[in-house]
């Protein structure tokens, strides 16, 4: 062992030692370091989301003539409802815009549960090279919650759980003729009743003035979202017979209830009608 110092073996403390065991050296570290308080540190991160939020602006604004051009392209009734649109905001116009493209493509999304990455991310591919792709990561996003979106459905309505399980239960098990048909019929009578109207499905001007005055009434700020239904009786879906012919896509509400279809039951527009039915229960779900 090498002999000790002659500080230790006349029994005195090292400097550094007798710093650290009279507080002295945590002292002079304290000094040392710069601690930021709350306040700054709140400051630092509201400058920090200000600027996120202008970049995302900036980037908005950038993109608002291109997707104002890409809506004048669009079916001509489709066109016509974004812009009767109440929100006009670059933020606004590119979901309604995103949104809209979901639904030419028989998906739906809900206010809540459908994360705007998403549809960022899947909207304007779908229907190019790179559909298959996109509807994959639409469906996963679906399937994953499908117990979700027919609970959330449920709460609501609660007099159609037993309906609304059992079609679940069919759609788990395969059986999607069977799951399909329901989805789509409990999403009429969903609607029908809330708007106390025939059908939701009549593009009529007299239909669309009791969806809006519905609205006007009950959802004073929500006009959005009369504007998505509007919409959404306008796309491949919900297509009328002199419409679907402007639609690629062989899945249709009409075709599949009054059996024109025997090739509907497939997986995918069953989380197609899983994705129809909670945005009309979503609709007509009361404000918060």
């Amino acid at each position: 062992m090498p002999p000790a110092d002659s500080a230790s073996r006349a029994g005195v403390m090292p400097e550094a030692s007798r710093d650290r065991s009279s507080g002295t050296f945590g002292k002079n570290m304290t000094r040392s370091i710069t601690v930021p308080t709350i306040p700054s540190l709140i400051s630092s991160q509201l400058r920090e989301t200000a600027q996120s939020l202008r970049e995302m602006h900036e980037r908005l604004a950038a993109q608002a003539p291109k997707i104002e051009s890409a809506i004048r392209m669009m079916d001509t009734e489709v066109a016509r409802a974004l812009h009767e649109d109440d929100d006009m905001s670059p933020l606004g116009r590119l979901i309604a815009y995103r949104t809209t493209l979901w639904a030419q493509h028989g998906w739906f999304p809900s206010t809540w549960d459908t994360p705007l990455e998403l549809i960022s991310r899947t909207a304007e591919v779908l229907g190019t090279a790179k559909h298959e792709m996109a509807e994959r990561a639409i469906a996963t996003h679906f399937d994953r919650d499908r117990q979700k979106h027919i609970d959330c459905v449920i709460n609501s309505h609660p007099t159609r759980n037993a309906i609304l399980s059992d079609a679940l239960a069919a759609h788990d098990e395969g059986r999607f003729a069977l799951s399909i048909p329901v989805f789509l019929t409990q999403a009429d009578g969903i609607g029908a009743g809330f708007f106390e109207i025939d059908s939701i499905y009549t593009t009529s001007e007299s239909n669309f003035a009791k969806i809006k005055a519905k609205y006007d009434r009950e959802k004073k700020i929500f006009k959005i979202r009369y504007l998505h239904f509007l919409v959404a009786t306008l796309t491949p879906l919900n297509a009328s017979r002199g419409r679907r012919q402007k639609y690629q896509t062989p899945f249709n509400r009409h075709t599949v209830i009054h059996g024109e279809s025997i090739d509907y039951p497939t997986r995918i527009n069953s989380l197609k009608s899983i994705s129809w039915l909670g945005f009309v229960a979503d609709l007509v779900k009361p404000e918060q």
